[in-house]
Protein backbone atom coordinates (compact mmCIF):
# COMPACT_ATOMS: atom_id res chain seq x y z
CA UNK A 1 0.00 0.00 0.00
CA UNK A 2 3.17 2.70 0.84
CA UNK A 3 4.21 1.66 -2.46
CA UNK A 4 1.32 2.28 -4.37
CA UNK A 5 0.72 5.88 -2.73
CA UNK A 6 4.57 6.85 -3.56
CA UNK A 7 3.76 5.34 -7.24
CA UNK A 8 0.96 7.52 -7.22
CA UNK A 9 2.64 10.79 -5.80
CA UNK A 10 5.95 9.92 -8.01
CA UNK A 11 3.90 9.48 -10.86
CA UNK A 12 1.93 12.98 -10.26
CA UNK A 13 5.02 15.04 -9.87
CA UNK A 14 5.93 13.45 -13.11
CA UNK A 15 2.60 14.59 -14.67
CA UNK A 16 2.82 18.00 -13.34
CA UNK A 17 6.46 18.61 -14.00
CA UNK A 18 5.51 17.60 -17.98
CA UNK A 19 2.50 19.85 -18.03
CA UNK A 20 4.91 22.84 -16.49
CA UNK A 21 7.41 21.88 -18.46
CA UNK A 22 4.77 22.15 -21.74
CA UNK A 23 3.70 25.71 -20.74
CA UNK A 24 6.61 27.43 -20.58
CA UNK A 25 7.67 25.84 -23.72
CA UNK A 26 4.82 27.53 -25.26
CA UNK A 27 4.96 30.59 -23.57
CA UNK A 28 9.08 30.95 -24.06
CA UNK A 29 7.73 30.26 -28.21
CA UNK A 30 4.94 32.97 -28.09
CA UNK A 31 7.02 35.62 -26.29
CA UNK A 32 10.18 34.76 -29.01
CA UNK A 33 7.50 35.32 -31.75
CA UNK A 34 6.00 38.44 -30.10
CA UNK A 35 9.52 39.35 -30.21
CA UNK A 36 10.06 38.62 -33.85
CA UNK A 37 6.98 40.05 -35.28
CA UNK A 38 8.02 43.19 -33.22
CA UNK A 39 10.86 43.74 -34.74
CA UNK A 40 9.58 43.08 -38.30
CA UNK A 41 7.49 46.25 -37.50
CA UNK A 42 9.92 48.30 -37.01
CA UNK A 43 11.84 46.70 -40.14
CA UNK A 44 8.77 47.56 -42.07
CA UNK A 45 8.82 51.36 -42.09
CA UNK A 46 11.53 51.05 -44.87
CA UNK A 47 9.26 49.55 -46.99
CA UNK A 48 8.44 51.98 -49.87
CA UNK A 49 5.70 49.89 -51.71
CA UNK A 50 2.48 47.84 -50.32
CA UNK A 51 4.15 45.10 -52.75
CA UNK A 52 7.08 45.43 -51.23
CA UNK A 53 6.02 45.49 -47.23
CA UNK A 54 3.81 42.84 -48.22
CA UNK A 55 7.21 40.33 -49.21
CA UNK A 56 9.02 41.78 -46.32
CA UNK A 57 6.15 40.43 -44.37
CA UNK A 58 5.84 37.13 -45.98
CA UNK A 59 9.15 36.21 -45.52
CA UNK A 60 9.16 37.40 -41.67
CA UNK A 61 5.78 35.80 -40.24
CA UNK A 62 7.52 32.96 -42.86
CA UNK A 63 10.26 32.30 -40.91
CA UNK A 64 8.61 33.07 -37.26
CA UNK A 65 5.35 32.00 -37.30
CA UNK A 66 5.52 29.33 -40.60
CA UNK A 67 2.75 31.57 -42.13
CA UNK A 68 1.45 30.07 -45.21
CA UNK A 69 0.58 33.04 -46.85
CA UNK A 70 0.18 36.82 -46.47
CA UNK A 71 -1.05 39.24 -48.19
CA UNK A 72 -1.78 43.29 -47.85
CA UNK A 73 -5.70 43.93 -49.14
CA UNK A 74 -6.00 47.58 -49.96
CA UNK A 75 -9.75 49.32 -49.25
CA UNK A 76 -10.77 49.68 -52.78
CA UNK A 77 -9.10 45.59 -53.30
CA UNK A 78 -11.32 44.34 -49.84
CA UNK A 79 -13.81 42.28 -50.53
CA UNK A 80 -15.37 39.68 -48.04
CA UNK A 81 -13.63 38.96 -45.28
CA UNK A 82 -11.21 41.43 -45.80
CA UNK A 83 -13.71 43.82 -46.69
CA UNK A 84 -15.59 42.97 -43.59
CA UNK A 85 -12.07 43.45 -41.83
CA UNK A 86 -11.67 46.81 -43.44
CA UNK A 87 -15.46 48.03 -42.76
CA UNK A 88 -15.94 47.26 -39.25
CA UNK A 89 -12.47 48.02 -38.19
CA UNK A 90 -11.58 44.72 -36.46
CA UNK A 91 -10.48 41.32 -36.94
CA UNK A 92 -11.78 38.79 -38.85
CA UNK A 93 -11.26 35.49 -38.63
CA UNK A 94 -12.33 33.06 -41.45
CA UNK A 95 -11.75 29.67 -40.50
CA UNK A 96 -12.40 27.54 -44.12
CA UNK A 97 -10.40 29.68 -45.55
CA UNK A 98 -7.55 29.38 -42.56
CA UNK A 99 -6.83 33.05 -42.64
CA UNK A 100 -6.95 35.83 -40.23
CA UNK A 101 -7.92 39.26 -41.62
CA UNK A 102 -6.64 42.28 -39.34
CA UNK A 103 -7.60 45.97 -40.54
CA UNK A 104 -4.52 48.27 -41.45
CA UNK A 105 -5.29 51.32 -39.72
CA UNK A 106 -3.45 54.60 -39.88
CA UNK A 107 -5.51 57.43 -38.53
CA UNK A 108 -9.25 57.40 -38.75
CA UNK A 109 -9.88 54.44 -40.92
CA UNK A 110 -8.42 51.26 -41.94
CA UNK A 111 -6.43 51.31 -45.69
CA UNK A 112 -6.82 48.14 -46.29
CA UNK A 113 -6.51 44.85 -44.59
CA UNK A 114 -3.65 42.58 -43.51
CA UNK A 115 -3.86 38.73 -44.26
CA UNK A 116 -2.31 35.88 -42.70
CA UNK A 117 -2.79 32.74 -43.03
CA UNK A 118 -2.09 28.59 -41.73
CA UNK A 119 -2.14 25.16 -42.62
CA UNK A 120 -2.73 23.38 -39.34
CA UNK A 121 -6.91 22.86 -39.00
CA UNK A 122 -7.22 26.07 -36.50
CA UNK A 123 -5.96 29.24 -36.43
CA UNK A 124 -2.61 28.86 -34.36
CA UNK A 125 -1.86 32.31 -33.09
CA UNK A 126 -2.04 33.52 -29.16
CA UNK A 127 -4.16 36.85 -27.71
CA UNK A 128 -0.82 38.10 -27.52
CA UNK A 129 0.77 36.86 -30.86
CA UNK A 130 -2.86 38.92 -32.52
CA UNK A 131 -2.09 41.27 -30.76
CA UNK A 132 1.71 42.40 -32.03
CA UNK A 133 0.01 40.85 -35.59
CA UNK A 134 -2.50 43.93 -35.19
CA UNK A 135 0.50 45.95 -34.95
CA UNK A 136 2.21 44.87 -37.83
CA UNK A 137 -1.34 45.74 -40.09
CA UNK A 138 -0.83 49.30 -38.47
CA UNK A 139 2.86 49.44 -39.27
CA UNK A 140 2.32 48.89 -42.48
CA UNK A 141 -0.59 51.19 -43.06
CA UNK A 142 1.56 53.95 -41.52
CA UNK A 143 4.12 52.81 -44.05
CA UNK A 144 1.85 53.42 -46.94
CA UNK A 145 0.39 56.44 -45.62
CA UNK A 146 4.03 57.75 -45.25
CA UNK A 147 4.88 57.03 -48.92
CA UNK A 148 2.02 58.40 -50.18
CA UNK A 149 2.43 61.79 -48.55
CA UNK A 150 5.92 62.18 -49.80
CA UNK A 151 4.52 61.13 -53.26
CA UNK A 152 1.91 63.68 -53.16
CA UNK A 153 4.74 66.42 -52.16
CA UNK A 154 6.90 65.48 -54.73
CA UNK A 155 4.05 66.12 -57.57
CA UNK A 156 3.46 69.09 -55.43
CA UNK A 157 7.11 70.67 -55.66
CA UNK A 158 7.15 69.21 -59.98
CA UNK A 159 3.70 71.27 -60.32
CA UNK A 160 5.20 74.31 -58.94
CA UNK A 161 8.30 73.95 -61.11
Amino acid sequence: SGSSQLLTATLSVVAASLVWWSRVRRLTAVRSNIAGINALSEEILKANTADEAEAMAAEGLGRILGASKVSVILRDQARDAAGEAVRSGEAVEHGSEKTLYLPMVSGERPSGAFAISWTSDKCPYQIDERAALQHLANQIAITLELHDRRFQREQDRKSVV
